[in-house]
């Protein structure tokens, strides 16, 4: 399958995209080659404008590790690869979680097929998602379009769909939330003390 064709089919129909590619099944080794060369593009232009950004407001927390100064261009590719590293990284353990609960709802496709809807429907915000304001519209498009992907690879109704996605990334949110909360009052009493100090 050409990529180019891919990204096109993805962005302008993806209904018929996912049910077309369900029938033929792209084989993954395809999908994740598609799914790095996209990376590769994205990080390095969302890795651009995080500097460009950076220099002019002044703000280093737009960076993914905002304690790299990018100056050089070894920091800047040391940034570019550490964002690619660490998407790919989230990629699969995200991919997996929501799996188990594509499983729970008796879902008929596999661990690869929840990993294509996720690359496939990612296609967006790989394009779009570094351009500032523009990005948070792409990604719920791609959320949209995982949605889409998750219903027919694995046979489901939108509304099991909709739950396999929503379900884990609310229980995920709701646990970051009590962890912050946690180390807020755990860190509480040194930060009094050491305002007290002051």
């Amino acid at each position: 399958m050409d990529i180019i064709n891919t990204i096109f089919a993805t962005l302008l129909k993806p209904v018929e995209f996912f049910e077309k590619d369900a029938q033929k099944k792209t084989g993954f080794g395809d999908a994740l080659l598609y799914f790095v060369i996209l990376l590769i593009f994205y990080s390095i232009l969302n890795t651009s404008m995080a500097v460009l950004l950076q220099s002019l407001l002044q703000d280093t927390s737009l960076l993914m590790f905002s304690y790299l100064k990018i100056d050089t261009p070894l920091k800047f590719i040391l940034e570019i690869s550490l964002s690619f590293i660490g998407t790919f990284i989230f990629l699969f353990i995200l991919m997996g979680i929501i799996h188990l609960f594509v499983i729970l709802l008796k879902g008929k496709g596999t661990y690869t097929d929840t990993l294509k809807a996720d690359i496939f429907a990612s296609i967006p915000v790989f394009l779009f998602g570094w351009i500032p304001i523009v990005n948070f519209f792409v990604a719920i498009l791609s959320l949209v379009y995982l949605v889409i992907g998750l219903k027919t690879y694995h046979n489901f109704s939108y509304g099991r769909a909709i739950a396999s996605l929503l379900i884990p990334l609310v229980l995920i949110s709701l646990i970051l939330f009590i962890v912050v909360i946690l180390l807020i009052i755990s860190l509480s009493p040194s930060i009094a003390q050491l305002l007290s100090n002051r």
